[in-house]
């Protein structure tokens, strides 16, 4: 039956973990030399359901599932008497599921999906029959619990079919109110990690949680926050929310929850002074659990720090030593644009520096007093991600570029360039040029040595990507550093965000005669007359 095949799952997938943290803890008691033959006796102990488990005898095959009925068999059976070794247990139980799935209940379907999401047994055959299996069952998803249950599964297991997760996410919209803390920020995980957005789902989310924030688990919060800055949906009341419930709750946060927090509100654009004093509690307690850091949590925290100009170079150095060994392979390209821009951010060179002189430095010892020490390879790691990054969103916004090359020449101006490199490539404008501030002359392509009067401007064709996807569309913090960075370089940055560039765009392309006002506007309010 489909409810004892379920719960056998989720029996099977606790006892899984359950003796994966036995193996776990006695790899770390064995290599500490510290196990002892009465710990071993007591961990034999505590899990008898995990050791059964490795019995080479079932107590009743699988297989009997098939002929049983629901006059002599209950929900607990499976739960309790199905003990067979582990690996044949997760092969014939999806034997046994699979034809029967369209005879499952949508809670059965959730149970027995992410139990085998949980376990890692999850074939991509069997998601996929789950998956058409819960699209006939699309009415009946309308508990919270299975909801995120089915959400966690697709998550754990990649499965990112989007009318199923349209259909969960409409779910989700209609049933918010019935969410707990848990399966709300359950579900709002699995949309971030399979990178599915629903204004309506997020929307609902945001709403309850506003008005529920100060019975949550200060986890859940940060786990929420975390969420909604990788689905860049910004919510200011939510967030106002979270930097006053928090400071009284970092104690009860761990230092990578507390990067979390304080990088997602970042990436938000949420920089309002109510956020000061959760940003000092953050800060104090992250010094007290260093040792408990990843190396992933440093650079969030080095970043983080260095946008909020939180000039504390202890705190700095003590992040810094966990990465002095740090292979660059072991940070992902996000993590290294990160530590990129808090070295920029954090350190005393300027941009326009020339190489002679950091040579110059170099080789007189010229160092700031106890300035933290940034590992050189893993900067120049970094700035490579970093040029990498910044390559492929100018490749992006290509269309863009092109158009306002045209309205320049069509007010009888060169053409801005395309393909600027600044700090190694690093930074790259989307297109440049040199503007006679002096007179109100017309702007020049070339952007050599400036003269008297003389302004380089760089002008960023922004894609959507660089925006939270909600109004008031606000420019992600990795976005905005990158224009401090520019503008440290010597340059003058104008912005040309897609929402408003969008509404220049008709049938036939682009309005010519409201791009050039817009255009010309939008350089004046920065004093650069066109």
């Amino acid at each position: 039956h489909s409810y004892e095949l379920a719960d056998y799952a989720a029996a099977a997938a606790t006892a899984q973990r359950i003796m994966q943290q036995q193996q776990q803890q006695q790899q770390e008691d064995s290599s500490s030399g510290d196990q002892s033959n009465k710990q071993q006796q007591q961990e034999q102990q505590t899990a008898p359901a995990a050791n059964s488990l490795h019995s080479s005898t079932a107590l009743l095959s699988l297989d009997s599932l098939n002929s049983s009925s629901s006059d002599n068999t209950s929900s607990s059976d499976g739960a309790l008497v199905l003990l067979i070794p582990l690996e044949r247990c997760w092969q014939q139980l999806e034997i046994v599921a699979l034809p029967q799935l369209n005879n499952f209940s949508a809670e059965s379907l959730a149970l027995l999906a992410v139990s085998f999401a949980r376990a890692g047994k999850a074939s991509s055959k069997l998601m996929l029959s789950l998956t058409h299996a819960a699209l006939g069952r699309r009415q009946k998803f309308t508990e919270p619990a299975v909801i995120a249950q089915m959400l966690q599964a697709m998550a754990l297991t990649g499965s990112n079919h989007q009318q199923l997760l349209t259909v969960l996410a409409d779910a989700v919209a209609r049933n918010m109110t019935r969410f707990n803390p848990s399966q709300v920020t359950t579900a709002t995980r699995a949309f971030a990690d399979l990178g599915y957005y629903s204004d309506a789902a997020c929307l609902a989310t945001c709403k309850v949680a506003s008005r529920s924030l100060r019975h949550w688990p200060a986890s859940q919060i940060a786990s929420l926050v975390s969420s909604l800055a990788k689905l860049r949906y910004r919510d200011a009341v939510l967030l106002k929310a979270v930097s006053k419930l928090l400071p009284g709750n970092v104690d009860r946060l761990s230092g990578d929850q507390l990067a979390e927090v304080l990088a997602g509100m970042l990436q938000l654009g949420y920089d309002a002074a109510d956020a000061e004093q959760l940003v000092v509690a953050a800060l104090r307690r992250v010094s007290e659990c260093l040792d408990e850091l990843s190396p992933a949590t440093a650079v969030k925290l080095l970043w983080a720090a260095a946008v909020l100009e939180a000039n504390n170079t202890h705190l700095q150095a003590q992040l810094l030593t966990g990465l002095q060994e740090m292979a660059a392979r072991d940070l992902s390209q996000q993590q290294l644009l990160m530590l990129y821009q808090a070295h920029r951010l954090t350190s005393q060179e300027r941009l326009t520096a020339t190489e002679q002189q950091s040579q110059k430095h170099q080789r007189q010892g010229v160092e700031s007093q106890n300035r933290p020490l940034w590992p050189p390879a893993l900067v120049a790691a970094a700035v490579s991600a970093a040029a990498v990054h910044a390559t492929t969103q100018a490749h992006r916004t290509r269309q863009q570029q092109q158009h306002v090359q045209d309205l320049f020449e069509q007010l009888g101006h060169e053409a801005p360039v395309s393909g600027l490199k600044v700090d190694g490539a690093a930074l790259q404008p989307d297109l440049g040029f040199v503007a006679d501030t002096s007179k109100g002359a017309a702007p020049a392509a070339s952007t050599g040595e400036k003269g008297q009067g003389l302004l380089q401007v760089a002008v960023m064709c922004d894609h959507a990507d660089r925006y939270t996807r909600n109004t008031p569309h606000e420019l992600l913090g990795i976005w905005k550093v990158a224009g401090w960075l520019i503008e440290e370089a010597g340059w003058r940055v104008v912005r040309l965000p897609p929402h408003e560039w969008r509404v220049l765009l008709n049938d036939r392309g682009l309005d010519e005669g409201t791009a050039l006002a817009y255009l010309c506007n939008t350089f004046d309010e920065q004093g650069i007359p066109l």
